[in-house]
């Protein structure tokens, strides 16, 4: 078995949650750039995508732990 020591993109959406909660803001969704959105994908965490029972909201690619992910190239500024 091999240990992964890098910090991948799960810890950094953790932390960044962690973060949003210590500050008391509500988070509606995450957002990834296209690599992030893959390296998700490829982590072993085809179960983020199994986890979307129901379809995702409008726009967004996939759920992670109830979070709808949306990429950055699809945010309309």
């Amino acid at each position: 078995m091999r240990l992964i020591t890098e910090v991948g993109i799960q810890d950094k959406i953790i932390k960044a949650l962690q973060e949003a909660k210590v500050r008391n803001l509500k988070v509606k969704e995450i957002v990834l750039s296209r690599d992030e959105w893959d390296e998700l994908r490829n982590v072993g965490s085809r179960q983020l995508v199994a986890k979307a029972h129901f379809a995702p909201p409008l726009g967004s690619v996939g759920i992670w732990n109830g979070y709808p992910i949306t990429l950055e190239e699809d945010l309309e500024y």
